[in-house]
């Protein structure tokens, strides 16, 4: 009986080896297979705000999202820009943005939900103190 036990047990734990080893390799070759792509870049006195596209393949659409930083700041690694995402649509492929002064960031987004300006206006407060986001 412990034999049985013992053999299921090896077979597990090499299977995990095998997926684990796979996903290495997977991840190794072909990196990333989410791509960002920058639409446009405006810039207030203080910040700089980015629309992006992300696509990650054919089976999923391509959706913009929103990134401001410090004027002083570059883009440097996809760490940096999911931290300072600030808005996020699910139901539109389009965004545009403007500054109507140093403080208050509009988005022009066909079908975008209040809910996801509401979200981004949370998540702007978290990081920059001073900032709103207005749907226009």
């Amino acid at each position: 009986m412990k034999t049985k036990y013992l053999i299921i047990l090896v077979i597990s734990s090499f299977c995990v080896i095998v997926l684990l080893l796979f996903n290495l390799v997977m991840n190794t070759a072909f990196g990333n297979l989410c791509e960002n792509s920058i639409v446009s870049e405006v810039s207030s006195d203080k910040y700089t705000a980015t629309v992006f596209t992300r696509g990650c393949g054919a089976t999923t659409s391509e959706y913009p999202y929103i990134n401001i930083r410090k004027k002083s700041e570059d883009i440097d690694d996809s760490e940096s820009l999911s931290k300072k995402q600030v808005f996020l649509s699910i139901t539109s492929e389009q965004a545009q943005i403007r500054w109507i002064d140093n403080s208050v960031l509009t988005v022009g987004c066909q079908g975008c939900l209040r809910d996801e300006i509401d979200e981004a206006n949370s998540n702007v407060e978290k990081v920059f103190k001073d900032l709103q986001i207005k749907l226009n």
